[in-house]
């Protein structure tokens, strides 16, 4: 039992990112700013057109390329966990 806790542990300690319904949740609006942003539009208020798109679809592109290497950094550093 100690042994199976300990693996658990390690695993949680290993994989910071978040994980369960946390992380299905910050995907989701992840996807939902994105997609509002492609279209011209404000994610608070997608009815209406948004007037600084350059720099928030810029905004947006960073994200996605930050969220996509801590990804792969904590892919990369955990492969022998699993």
């Amino acid at each position: 039992m100690e042994l199976q806790n300990d693996t658990h542990l390690a695993q949680i300690k290993c994989y910071g990112l978040p994980y369960g319904s946390v992380g299905t949740v910050s995907h989701i609006l992840t996807i939902y700013t994105t997609v509002c942003l492609f279209f011209d539009r404000t994610p608070w208020f997608p009815w209406r057109e948004n007037k600084h798109y350059t720099l928030d679809k810029l905004l947006s592109a960073a994200g996605i390329a930050g969220t996509a290497a801590t990804t792969i950094f904590v892919m990369v550093r955990c492969r022998a966990e699993w």
